[in-house]
């Protein structure tokens, strides 16, 4: 089937339906799919040294090699009050 005759179907379907909420969930879930198909995953974006240093911090992590939150909002306070 090409894609003008799967357009003409696919409108004739749509306009038999009279259920509102039914063609609201419908169109709903095509915005979707079509939102998730345009997604691109970050990871595809980063570079091999990016997606090196991010596998290292998730080792660290594992790992316990972790700076508490508390701490990091503290060293970030003494720096900006200088």
């Amino acid at each position: 089937m090409d894609e003008t005759s799967i357009k003409e179907k696919f409108h004739r379907l749509i306009d038999s339906i009279s259920d509102t909420r039914l063609l609201e969930g419908l169109y709903e879930a095509i915005v979707q799919l079509e939102v998730s198909q345009n997604k691109k995953d970050i990871l595809d974006e980063l570079t091999k040294k990016q997606l090196q240093h991010l596998e290292e911090s998730l080792q660290q992590s594992y790992s316990g090699k972790v700076v508490p939150d508390y701490m990091v909002r503290e060293k970030a306070e003494q720096w900006l009050s200088r």
